[in-house]
């Protein structure tokens, strides 16, 4: 009794293509083509979900949290903070407001 082996459908996917230029990326050439042939693709995707871990949303989100809490520390010691020596003018102000409404978190 022989049995067919069903062939499984091809899961979607998507190709992704860089080009490096020897006189410019010669180290990433370089560091690329030491890596062993079958491993090249999970080495780029592992570093770029890290990458991606770092600049998430929760990473920034807990990065400000880490800041606020040493702050908080500082200012339990008595540490005071001087003002700075020039204040921030208006359109400064309205500038670093504006690029803070279109930032995409």
């Amino acid at each position: 009794m022989t049995t067919k082996k069903r062939k499984s459908k091809a899961r979607p996917s998507r190709w992704l293509n860089v080009r490096l230029y020897y006189d410019e990326h010669s180290d990433i050439i370089e560091w690329f083509e030491s890596l062993p042939e079958r491993k090249r693709g999970d080495t780029l995707r592992e570093i770029i979900r890290g990458y991606l871990a770092e600049k998430s949303p929760a990473s920034l989100y807990n990065e400000v949290l880490r800041r606020l809490e040493v702050i908080d520390r500082k200012i339990a010691q008595g540490v005071t903070v001087a003002a700075p020596a020039k204040a921030m003018d208006d359109s400064t102000a309205e500038r670093m407001k504006a690029n803070l409404r279109k930032a995409t978190w």
